[in-house]
């Protein structure tokens, strides 16, 4: 069954992707941004939000030598960038909404589990500044997760996500969503 962990921007990602190993110690990593440039292992899909900086994210990745084989996917095409797949978002929210959308929509995946994405203030692990976006990003989180194609797919290690999708338990992790 295809089983996604997705990598956010907060502060505890990298501590809430070992626990998030431990439930799907097989699964596929799927990141936006920052995290998809600074993530070691294997990446399989990047996707964000932001084309005008991915190029830079990218070339960081491949200079650090982490593997370069992952599915790069923005809402749109940008110059001189590697974009595999543009994909429109259909709800408004932050790029990880949208690595969901992509990840359940256009790949298949069943189950998602969402790491450093709690939709709150925090600053994110590579800053020191108030996430101010957060609140006003939760309308569109509170839309899609209602949506046939993302209801009961996508649960969260923390935060406000947690709150509203959900911790992947055992329940969850023993039954893939329909």
């Amino acid at each position: 069954m295809p089983e996604l962990i997705a990598l956010g921007g907060a502060r505890g990602v990298w501590d809430e992707l070992r626990e998030a190993r431990a439930l799907f110690p097989d699964a596929d990593i799927g990141a936006v941004n920052d995290s998809g440039a600074d993530y070691r292992g294997h990446l399989k899909l990047w996707a964000t939000l932001h084309p005008e900086k991915f190029e830079r994210w990218q070339r960081f990745r491949e200079r650090k030598g982490f593997n370069t084989d992952y599915v790069a996917v923005s809402h749109k095409a940008w110059a001189g960038v590697r974009v595999d797949l543009v994909k429109q978002f259909l709800w408004s929210g932050c790029s990880g909404l949208y690595l969901c959308q992509i990840a359940a929509m256009e790949f298949g995946y069943q189950q998602i589990i969402l790491c450093g994405m709690p939709l709150t203030a925090e600053p994110h692990y590579f800053d020191t500044e108030a996430w101010t976006q957060a609140t006003r990003l939760r309308a569109g989180w509170k839309e899609a997760a209602q949506q046939p194609e993302l209801k009961d797919r996508i649960k969260s290690m923390s935060g406000w996500t947690r709150e509203l999708l959900g911790f992947p338990d055992k329940e969850w992790l023993a039954v893939p969503a329909s």
